[in-house]
């Protein structure tokens, strides 16, 4: 047992014909090849170990460069799977907010807007780098006073 490592934990060609996901997370976690760690990832379908990733879990010890990139292939894969999920995992992951719709990320920040914690408040509008973006949301009459002053300050950064 365990004498010979499988092809498809070594050649991403042969990673990339694996249709069992227990063998995909596999190569994924544990492929010392790159090629292999993101074909895997990119087959990957089950929906709560990408958001496990987007935690910072199911992680695979590689640079920061590959880290940033494994999260924008699983959020974007989330995106496709279950976009609740993906809109639940934009509370902490910016690969995953950047993929919302700007109504949801609306709708994110009005659902936030009740917080008496400005901070609260300030970290989600942080995330939001498009100008555009920030700008419709000083416009929103629906928007907060605050949320909309927030706004403004950020856009004119």
């Amino acid at each position: 047992m365990g004498l010979f490592t499988p092809k498809w934990m070594t050649d991403a060609t042969e990673a990339g014909k694996l249709t069992d996901e227990s063998k995909l997370e596999k190569a994924y976690l544990k492929s010392d090849n790159m090629l292999v760690v993101l074909t895997s990832i990119r087959k990957i379908n089950d929906t709560s170990f990408l958001y496990e990733i987007l935690e910072g879990k199911n992680m695979p010890d590689v640079s920061d460069g590959y880290k940033k990139m494994i999260k924008e292939i699983a959020a974007e894969k989330l995106g496709v799977l279950d976009r609740e999920l993906l809109i639940k995992a934009a509370a902490f992951s910016e690969p995953a907010i950047e993929l919302l719709y700007y109504s949801e990320i609306l709708e994110l920040i009005k659902s936030h807007a009740s917080d008496t914690d400005d901070d609260v408040i300030s970290s989600w509008m942080d995330r939001i780098k498009d100008k555009n973006v920030l700008r419709k949301i000083y416009f929103s009459d629906s928007m907060p006073t605050r949320l909309r002053s927030m706004a403004q300050k950020k856009a004119e950064e």
